[in-house]
């Protein structure tokens, strides 16, 4: 094998001449390549653009989130009547550094949420009670603008008579279900 590696006279080995390359032999694989050692001082140089002069230590961006903090957090069900993917939320308490439980607001479920799935939520004024209604489109944009589709179809049907029957509202509480009957199975018996 060293034979058909070790350069000849005219300056290259058998195998270079016959493959257009060198054979890879054992004493390849413990000596780093070129592109190896290149690689590794550009990981370096990245990590010492992240390093603070002072503590010498890479900074981390993390969220901090206390009890009591506004936030929007992900729904992962499923989405119906284009319910927007993230919902206003409260923190009720942390799990660790990460984790943290969030209830849904107004009197929702408590959902346990990684940092990455809550984003903050900045209100002027205190959320409005359930109760509440609001009164123009425009202060549905600017107090809470992913709750608009929930509240403006609330406001629509307040003002329906009290003769018309209501429609059931379907979420993730309550699933929508066929109203079919079902008919039994037929088995085959013996």
């Amino acid at each position: 094998m060293q034979y058909r590696r070790t350069p000849t006279s005219c300056g290259f080995s058998p195998s270079e001449l016959l493959n257009s390359r060198q054979l890879r032999t054992r004493i390849d694989t413990l000596l780093p390549s070129p592109a190896h050692i290149a690689q590794g001082k550009q990981s370096k140089e990245a990590s010492k653009s992240q390093m603070t002069p002072d503590s010498k230590a890479v900074v981390k961006v993390t969220r901090q989130y206390k009890a009591g903090d506004p936030v929007y957090a992900l729904y992962h069900g499923p989405r119906r009547d284009k319910q927007p993917r993230w919902v206003p939320a409260v923190v009720k308490k942390s799990l660790g550094t990460r984790c943290f439980n969030v209830m849904v607001i107004p009197h929702g479920p408590v959902w346990r949420r990684h940092w990455e799935q809550l984003q903050p939520r900045y209100t002027t004024e205190e959320d409005n009670e359930p109760g509440e209604e609001v009164d123009t489109v425009s202060e549905l944009v600017t107090d809470h603008p992913m709750e608009i589709l929930e509240t403006v179809p609330q406001t629509r049907r307040q003002t329906k008579p009290k003769g018309t029957p209501s429609v059931p509202e379907y979420g993730p509480d309550n699933p929508r279900r066929s109203k079919r009957t079902r008919k039994p199975t037929e088995r085959l018996c013996c």
